[in-house]
């Protein structure tokens, strides 16, 4: 945890879907880690597969200083080839600048 900034945070990871076919809607989790001192209360979110359509979306969970939230989104993603994929996922607090992790 930052003893400097109130409101600082990131994505971890990205993580993979565990179960299901390799041929089917599956929904993005991203796991994000609260950085800050402060608790962060609504973070917008977005992901896009390759150069797909942007998937935003609010988390409205609270995240404790120093706690780790896994998200699942709403809106789930179809892999219809088994081909590798590119998944940039971003988090967003309002008047702040964009923080990306790419995986």
């Amino acid at each position: 945890r930052s003893p400097y900034f109130q409101r600082e945070w990131g994505i971890d990871e990205i993580i993979p879907p565990t179960s299901g076919s390799k041929f089917a809607s599956q929904n993005i989790k991203i796991k994000i880690t609260n950085y800050g001192t402060a608790a962060i209360t609504s973070l917008p979110v977005s992901y896009k597969v390759d150069n797909g359509t942007t998937i935003s979306e609010t988390i409205t969970t609270a995240i404790a200083a120093g706690a780790s939230y896994t998200y699942t989104f709403s809106t789930p993603y179809s892999f219809t080839q088994v081909q590798d994929k590119t998944i940039p996922a971003h988090v967003r607090l309002a008047n702040a600048t964009w923080e990306q992790c790419n995986f």
